[in-house]
């Protein structure tokens, strides 16, 4: 049995893999001749969500199996408001 720290850290890890991969595609679409504007941006939207859903499963915080990155703030915020903050100043 793995010990809690690693299952963590994977879990953490799949979650920025994921991110990782929509960014990069969200990119490619506004690097492309033509850009595809709609779906770069749901692209950008899913990497934002899942990196925040890294960060609340590296501080073991749950989250709904939602979509809605205000709800996800409001949970960072819960453990660290000047990052949530941050964040939230950015949009």
């Amino acid at each position: 049995m793995k010990p809690h720290d690693a299952i963590k850290k994977e879990f953490t890890q799949q979650w920025l893999a994921k991110a990782e991969s929509d960014l990069k595609a969200a990119i490619h679409l506004m690097s492309g001749g033509e850009v595809v504007f709609e779906n770069a941006v749901f692209h950008f939207q899913q990497a934002t969500e899942k990196y925040l859903k890294a960060y609340l499963v590296w501080q073991q915080i749950e989250f709904p199996k939602a979509h809605d990155i205000l709800i996800l703030l409001q949970l960072v915020a819960s453990c660290d408001q000047e990052l949530a903050f941050s964040l939230s100043e950015k949009s």
